[in-house]
């Protein structure tokens, strides 16, 4: 059974923080709460998972899936008597990736890019700790990790989450760094070091490299990206095998491509923007 991660515990600690807000409301956060549980690597959850997961007692939890129940929110597998994600919430999530979509050209290009280098391409947002992928294009290569559109990965670790950090101003990006490397993170020294360089890359070439730290055996360049109106931060990014993208190919041919592809991305926004 999983056990909450560090950044699920950080969550429900902040509810309980919020709830001495008069205007805050606790049982609508918690309900939420639950609905993140689920992503593409979480399909189906049982009431125990979810109260692992959310650190809130199992009475708790099966009175709040109850509600989502009756709402259409959550459905039950009537064979295993776990729960999925209901149809309402597919709607809010197709919704979600109108706002956050490119047109064709962009989805073209980063599909091109994938099949040039055997690697996959995706574009990624922050979503609390993470950085959930909103578009992704496979090339024909074998990829070591199994992601998808909803798949979720740390801001600490992965290069999505260090392209997005290096975009932020400075004193919002301590702030943020303070929330997610608190004293006393066991690789608090480590990340924050690789962190560091990854933004001094981004200031000196426009791009950040990982190499080896979210997965030992993946490299992978990121560029992030504003929107037109300033108010969301999207990070563009290809990885493969190591083997299949080293890092001298990475700085020599993929940047650069990555970077045609962004500039088609911010025009695709700017378009949608006026149109609007």
């Amino acid at each position: 059974m999983r056990k909450p991660s560090p950044e699920e515990k950080k969550n429900s600690e902040n509810i309980r923080k919020q709830a001495k807000d008069r205007q805050f409301v606790t049982a609508l956060a918690r309900g939420l709460n639950i609905l993140k549980c689920f992503d593409a690597e979480h399909t189906e959850l049982g009431s125990i998972e979810i109260a692992r997961m959310t650190g809130l007692p199992q009475p708790t939890v099966w009175r709040l899936c109850y509600t989502l129940i009756q709402c259409g929110f959550l459905v039950q597998n009537k064979s295993n008597d776990k729960l999925q994600i209901g149809a309402p919430i597919l709607s809010l999530g197709y919704s979600a990736l109108v706002t956050l979509g490119f047109d064709d050209t962009v989805r073209r290009a980063m599909h091109q890019l994938a099949i040039d280098f055997d690697a996959a391409v995706s574009m990624a947002v922050r979503d609390d700790d993470h950085m959930v992928i909103t578009q992704r294009a496979r090339g024909n290569g074998v990829l070591l990790v199994n992601l998808n559109v909803g798949s979720r990965l740390p801001i600490v670790r992965s290069s999505f989450g260090w392209g997005y950090l290096a975009i932020l101003p400075e004193e919002e990006r301590s702030e943020v760094l303070e929330q997610l490397l608190p004293k006393g993170h066991p690789e608090k020294a480590f990340l924050e070091q690789n962190i560091r360089s990854a933004i001094d890359q981004y200031e000196e070439t426009g791009y950040i490299i990982n190499s080896g730290i979210y997965h030992k055996h993946i490299n992978a360049v990121a560029i992030p990206f504003w929107d037109p109106k300033g108010t969301q931060i999207h990070v563009l990014n290809c990885g493969a095998p190591a083997e299949v993208l080293p890092i001298k190919l990475l700085k020599s041919k993929v940047a650069p491509r990555l970077q045609e592809v962004v500039e088609l991305a911010q025009l695709s926004l700017k378009a949608d923007k006026v149109s609007a």
